[in-house]
């Protein structure tokens, strides 16, 4: 009898496990997937494993710009490409832009040259950032270009890889340069402005210093609409004088002469002495931000070749001749 008893109990347990196993639980309503830890709210009424796939910035909850350090900008060159107005937004304006053309150097050592020029000259306000300074604030993810000696900031965002800047009642869009500029591409015809002192002069082979050779002498070039102009004197200490007032000045996309350091542009005004018998042209490059290499071609009437004259001028920064 207790034998039938046992089976009997064994029997109704095992019935109980299996109606235990029959009722699986449902899932909680407030349970969180592992593989899926966005809301709908976040998700913005979008697919949520789309969200998390996304690389573009604009479309993660939040973000508009990308990440930035100072490796994405150290020796790196920007061209502008595009310029929208605030006051069109839908009008978008290729670039250069007529005559309007802006670049931006930034050297690894924290140096930089925003160029914003027109008819070979700087626009207004930005010959004071030819030389500047970046640096990148990560926590704003923002490139800034500054003055040595004045708070007044660039800003500049990077967005898939293209830089954004708002300057001159717009908005600039550069692209990344292939290479940085060399080889005379550093400067620019708008650098030119400022006064030029005569450091050395040399004639057919026989020259020194401007002392040693009884000479003084100057070159002003000046940002006058529709382009650059040159003033030049050169004066020697026996009362002989060559000079020339606005002159308008030729940009030329040619070396000065073979081996010359700047092979990529050269400038050229003519000047006109009383003498119309022969004629005078000036030709003139950037070896350095501060040497202005020269040659002055002296074309007399029945002579086959011209008289030739090499000269060193050094920048002496904004001012009137002198």
């Amino acid at each position: 009898m207790k034998k039938m008893i046992s089976m009997f109990c064994a029997v109704l347990l095992c019935l109980m496990c299996l109606a235990a196993c029959g009722d699986k639980p449902e899932k909680p309503d407030n349970a969180v997937s592992p593989t899926n830890h966005v809301s709908q709210s976040d998700t913005n009424g979008k697919d949520a494993a789309a969200i998390g796939e996304s690389n573009d910035p604009a479309e993660l909850p939040g973000k508009r710009y990308d990440d930035i350090t100072d490796d994405d900008f150290a020796d790196t060159y920007w061209v502008a490409v595009e310029f929208v107005s605030v006051e069109s937004q839908v009008e978008v304006n290729p670039m250069p832009w007529e005559t309007w053309n802006v670049d931006l150097i930034l050297y690894k050592e924290g140096g930089a040259k925003f160029r914003s020029v027109m008819f070979d000259s700087y626009t207004e306000g930005a010959q004071m950032y030819s030389d500047c300074w970046w640096s990148v604030d990560e926590d704003a993810d923002e490139l800034q270009i500054g003055l040595y000696d004045a708070e007044t900031l660039l800003i500049g965002k990077l967005k898939e890889g293209q830089l954004y800047m708002e300057y001159s009642g717009g908005t600039l869009r550069f692209e990344r340069g292939e290479e940085m500029p060399i080889n005379g591409d550093e400067w620019c015809t708008a650098d030119l402005v400022g006064t030029w002192k005569l450091e050395t002069h040399e004639i057919e082979g026989y020259g020194g210093t401007a002392e040693e050779m009884g000479m003084s002498g100057s070159i002003t070039f000046s940002a006058d609409y529709p382009g650059l102009t040159a003033n030049f004197v050169n004066h020697q200490d026996n009362g002989n004088e060559i000079s020339v007032w606005n002159a308008p000045v030729e940009r030329t996309d040619l070396g000065l002469y073979d081996g010359c350091y700047n092979t990529r542009w050269t400038v050229m005004f003519e000047l006109e002495p009383d003498d119309i018998s022969y004629k005078r042209e000036c030709w003139a490059t950037m070896v350095d931000r501060d040497t202005l290499e020269v040659m002055l071609f002296s074309y007399y009437e029945g002579e086959e070749y011209p008289t030739l004259c090499i000269q060193r001028y050094s920048w002496q920064g904004d001012g009137a001749v002198g």
